[in-house]
């Protein structure tokens, strides 16, 4: 990825702040929609935080505000201070022969201190980033705003898998329903699987009422090469 050019100068610092307003809704992948853990589109405030109290800050005319992805390993160590120069040089764009790296409804207005943003998605995944992680950034949109500093928003640090990659994912916890390859341990059309599908062993629920009713016969089924089979860690 390469790292947009600065181009804004660094206003004065402020008592004004994007944020956002809930966490993201875990795990992401590469052409799936970004929601918040609420299953909602993303929203951004403004908040005025003075003397460790905030509240939403409603300017006198709407401005635009933008979302951006960022290095997952922006800002330094953690930290909670940067200036605009470091938010915009962390800024991610496309690598080469790749589409647009954020795709949707990028930007919104501020209205009453809340933006609220459309449908957006990430068309690649973080492995191509040193920390194999991106964050989420919203800043105001350059040259839409003259005005004391507002400092950007951003989200914890995460990971990006390749769409392709999800139909072999393991939910936390899964469902009775699911297939029991969905455990831990069990590999899909692993030498497992197939021996506990030839049992009639087929999904989870299948697995818990043999583990119940009949455990000498389901160790049975799983002993060939098994070795340390935990068959409840997603339960934990």
């Amino acid at each position: 990825h390469r790292r947009s050019v600065p181009t804004e100068h660094v206003q004065p610092a402020s008592d004004l702040q994007l944020v956002f307003t809930k966490e993201l809704l875990p795990p992401l992948f590469s052409e799936d929609a970004i929601k918040y853990d609420d299953h909602n589109h993303l929203q951004v405030a403004l908040m005025q935080i003075k003397h460790g109290q905030s509240c939403v800050f409603s300017l006198h005319s709407p401005i635009d505000v933008e979302i951006v992805a960022l290095d997952g390993g922006f800002p330094r160590e953690n930290s909670q201070d940067w200036n605009t120069d470091e938010f915009n040089s962390s800024i991610l764009e496309k690598r080469d022969n790749k589409r647009s790296l954020i795709l949707g409804e990028r930007k919104a207005p501020l209205r009453q201190g809340i933006a609220s943003f459309g449908t957006l998605k990430l068309t690649d995944n973080s492995s191509s980033v040193r920390t194999k992680k991106f964050r989420l950034g919203v800043r105001v949109c350059p040259g839409s705003y003259k005005g004391p500093r507002i400092k950007e928003a951003i989200t914890k640090s995460f990971r990006v898998l390749d769409h392709r990659s999800k139909p072999n994912q393991k939910p936390r916890p899964p469902s009775l329903d699911h297939q029991v390859w969905k455990l831990d341990n069990i590999g899909r059309n692993g030498a497992i699987h197939r021996r506990l599908e030839d049992a009639g062993i087929n999904t989870v629920q299948d697995f818990l009422k043999l583990e119940v009713v009949d455990q000498p016969r389901l160790r049975d089924v799983r002993k060939p090469k098994l070795g340390q089979f935990q068959p409840f860690q997603n339960f934990e």
